[in-house]
């Protein structure tokens, strides 16, 4: 009898041992702020897990110069995980017959690999795509970039500069995409007709930016090719520009160190345009200004 009751406490034990272990196996994605550039849909995305829910799927458009995007809200229920990946289904905001479908797994460093899948209502997909998410201990890089360019955003806002290409050319403001290897970040170019330009990164999931500065007496300029020497000694001593119309430029940069071709990559950058203030509150709210 006692033999019998031993060999039945075993076996409920082994029971909960596994239901233990599927629980603690169980990915999910840590509390925090997650953020990463999804380079097709030309979006910054950011994925806000809260200790209670509910959680936050925000999308901010780099085209609009994050002055405009959408925020899903969604319940600890709907993201449904599994010991490999975590599944996001929500309703698309800015189509209604769609969904946002996000299919979640970890990443090295905390990161969260995300493959994005627009979906009709029934299920079939409509479009797909992938990006780094990278956790953000600090403020987040739509936050510190507004904040430092401020001054570009009231400029905008009160002289509403519009594309002209007789009267910009290459000059003024832009922001865009870089991508090196596969990772992406957001760049920003302050083209200057006098004085000093600058070129900056901004490092996804960190607090930290790459500043390089050129004058005007380092550029050499081939019809719309332009070939820029910066002062920075690691990051971007040469960027090569295509214009490729008034609201968009192409290009490349490396740097030279010790007689070795290091960092190079590839980046895109469309004209700074915001969208005047009547339209433009997504970003005052969601940053809380």
């Amino acid at each position: 009898m006692q033999l019998l009751r031993f060999i039945s406490l075993c076996g409920l034990l082994a029971v909960m041992s596994k239901v233990s272990l599927a629980q603690n196996t169980e990915f999910r994605p840590g509390v925090g702020l997650y953020e990463g550039v999804n380079a097709q849909g030309w979006l910054f995305e950011q994925l806000q897990i809260n200790e209670q829910p509910p959680h936050a799927l925000v999308r901010f458009s780099i085209v609009d110069a994050f002055t405009s995007g959408s925020v899903v809200e969604f319940s600890e229920e709907q993201l449904q995980c599994s010991a490999s990946e975590c599944i996001l289904d929500v309703v698309n905001p800015n189509w209604s017959d769609s969904r946002i479908r996000l299919i979640i797994t970890p990443q090295f460093d905390q990161g969260l690999r995300v493959l994005d899948i627009t979906t009709h209502q029934e299920g079939k997909a409509l479009s797909s795509n992938s990006y780094l998410l990278l956790k953000q201990a600090g403020e987040s890089t739509v936050k510190r970039f507004t904040e430092q360019h401020i001054a570009f955003y009231k400029q905008s806002f009160e002289h509403n500069v519009r594309t002209d290409e007789a009267q910009y050319g290459h000059y003024g403001p832009w922001l865009g995409i870089l991508e090196q290897d596969e990772k992406r970040d957001l760049v920003f170019l302050e083209f200057n007709k006098t004085g000093r330009s600058r070129f900056i990164r901004y490092v996804t999931g960190t607090a930290y930016t790459d500043e390089a500065f050129f004058e005007a007496g380092k550029i050499n300029e081939a019809g719309n090719i332009l070939f820029i020497r910066t002062s920075h000694n690691v990051f971007a001593n040469k960027v090569l520009l295509h214009r490729n119309s008034a609201s968009m430029i192409n290009g490349y940069l490396f740097s030279e160190l010790q007689g070795n071709l290091v960092q190079p990559g590839s980046f895109k950058l469309r004209r700074f345009q915001p969208r005047p203030p009547g339209n433009a509150r997504f970003i005052i709210k969601q940053q809380g200004e």
